[in-house]
């Protein structure tokens, strides 16, 4: 009984460590393409991340990076003007996530790539689900430069001044001319209109 007792154990102890070893060489590979797939990003080796994101999402499509693989897939996708692909991978990216925070992320570039295809109003209406709180202070920047776009568009000049000036202060350099030289551009095509109201008699 005492020697069935040692084989028990000894049985169950080598399954719980063949199953965490399985687990463990899983979540490698799982984490070694993430990271090579980031990499490529970084260095805009364009073709190399559609690949390697399309190998992940076949071998690990229930991995907890696949949400921002597909938005490693849709910005690279947006890189090359390719929108409605690019919609289609962050639609599905918004599927799969369970960050709250990073939906706000997805949504932002959704709202990007439905303005770049002239879908203004799909784009206003995702700008309205991001919360700028969640982002970077850099993508808070760029989120509101976009919204100052879409409200340009929509002739809404006090708004998209309004944004223009908060994409200023979360710019990462306020004191940097270079850097904002193109947002006072930006403002003064924005304030003309209103510049050219006819005066109040």
């Amino acid at each position: 009984m005492h020697k069935l007792a040692i084989s028990v154990c000894s049985f169950i102890l080598f399954t719980v460590l063949y199953v965490s070893f399985l687990f463990a060489a899983t979540e490698s590979d799982d984490q070694k393409l993430y990271l090579s797939i980031d990499s490529k990003y970084r260095t805009k080796n364009y073709e190399e991340v559609l690949k390697q994101t399309r190998t992940f999402l076949q071998k690990h499509p229930s991995s907890h990076y696949a949400d921002q693989v597909y938005l490693f897939r849709a910005l690279t996708l947006i890189a090359q003007n390719q929108f409605d692909q690019a919609i289609t991978n962050l639609k599905k990216a918004l599927e799969v996530t369970k960050e709250g925070s990073f939906k706000s992320m997805i949504h932002y570039n959704l709202a990007f790539a439905y303005f770049e295809s002239k879908e203004i109003t799909k784009a206003e209406s995702l700008l309205e689900s991001v919360q700028p709180a969640q982002l970077t202070q850099e993508n808070r920047s760029k989120f509101y430069i976009l919204r100052a776009k879409v409200r340009r568009h929509n002739q809404n000049w006090p708004g998209a001044s309004a944004d223009i000036f908060r994409a200023i202060e979360n710019s990462n350099n306020p004191g940097n001319k270079t850097l904002l030289q193109p947002l006072v551009s930006f403002l003064e095509v924005v304030l003309e209109p209103i510049d050219n109201l006819d005066q109040l008699e």
